[in-house]
């Protein structure tokens, strides 16, 4: 099964063709499995003329994947979203769907903090205390999703790709992301030391 489940993923992430797929797949050894085994048969069952048939074996085959597998390929298909459009109410809506992930697997993966750090500049901007101007912002946000891609293309270790290096340039610091405890996590932004301002906390609804 792990040699199917291989050829699933990759044509998944499009390192092989739909045609190169179903010839794998309509090969007696799995045809003759049908009656025995239910993935196999659901695998074959699916109509791959149809529109949807990623969406079908996507969802099948993500019910089998451990976290770190079933994540890093979800957090794949966000970040080629990113890079494929340049409207901004997208991006940003899209930050927020991966930062809903984050609060979902309890702010475990850098990665993810990287992505809730950017959702978190976002709010800040929008109320005049943000580092960087949308545009950079988006900048920044489209150059980590291309570097994930890149890596995630290499058939990286799930380790890495959960834990990628932070987006924004280290010269800046005017963000720091505290872990208050596996369960809660809160951004606490200091403001330039020449604003004279308190620390400023931004939670988005």
């Amino acid at each position: 099964m792990k040699e199917l489940e291989q050829n699933i993923f990759n044509v998944l992430i499009d390192t092989i063709t739909l045609e190169e797929f179903e010839n794998f797949i309509y090969q007696d050894f799995y045809v003759d499995q049908i009656t025995s085994n239910k993935f196999v048969y659901n695998v074959i069952s699916i109509n791959y003329r149809n529109k949807n048939w990623k969406n079908e074996l996507e969802e099948l085959i993500c019910q089998s994947w451990a976290t770190p597998k079933y994540l890093s390929y979800s957090i794949r298909n966000y970040c080629l979203k990113l890079v494929e459009t340049d409207k901004s109410d997208i991006i940003f809506d899209i930050i927020e769907k991966i930062t809903e992930l984050n609060r979902q697997f309890d702010y475990e993966y850098g990665t993810l903090m990287q992505f809730y750090q950017f959702n978190e500049e976002l709010g800040l901007i929008q109320s005049g205390y943000g580092g960087y101007t949308i545009d950079k912002l988006i900048e920044i946000i489209k150059t980590y999703a291309e570097k994930y891609i890149d890596l995630y293309s290499l058939d990286t270790g799930f380790d890495l790709l959960l834990n990628l290096e932070e987006g924004f340039d280290k010269t800046y610091n005017s963000n720091e992301i505290v872990k208050t405890s596996k369960h809660t996590a809160i951004s606490n932004i200091l403001i330039k030391t020449k604003t004279r301002k308190k620390w400023f906390q931004f939670w988005r609804k």
